[in-house]
């Protein structure tokens, strides 16, 4: 899957939050996502629902909710400023440790 696919799972994946597993609403559609940041230029690169409380180690495209500004290169994903924040591993990106950030709440369930 190219990055580019990830845009068109944007809506679908947002229909399936905001009505739960189970088709109930989690409340007038909201959900919590991290807005994952570039480490060095701290620009927005995209807005992800995480579950559970780990560590961020991957990025599974489908979690993906909205993209930012990022370019992918030689199976490398990377910030408008070159850095290098992830290796496209087809359903997911390895994420590279300390070249990204993030702000929100992880989910639990």
């Amino acid at each position: 899957m190219d990055i580019g696919d990830v845009f068109g799972q944007v809506d679908s994946h947002a229909r399936r939050m905001a009505l739960g597993a189970e088709g109930k609403g989690q409340g007038a559609g909201k959900f919590v996502v991290l807005v994952i940041k570039c480490a060095a230029c701290k620009r927005k690169l995209w807005k992800y629902d995480k579950i559970g409380q780990g560590e961020v180690l991957r990025c599974h495209k489908d979690r993906i909710t909205r993209m930012y500004e990022v370019k992918e290169e030689e199976g490398k994903v990377k910030c408008l400023c070159g850095k290098d924040v992830g290796i496209d591993k087809g359903s997911h990106i390895k994420m590279i440790g300390k070249a990204f950030t993030y702000t929100g709440t992880k989910r639990n369930s």
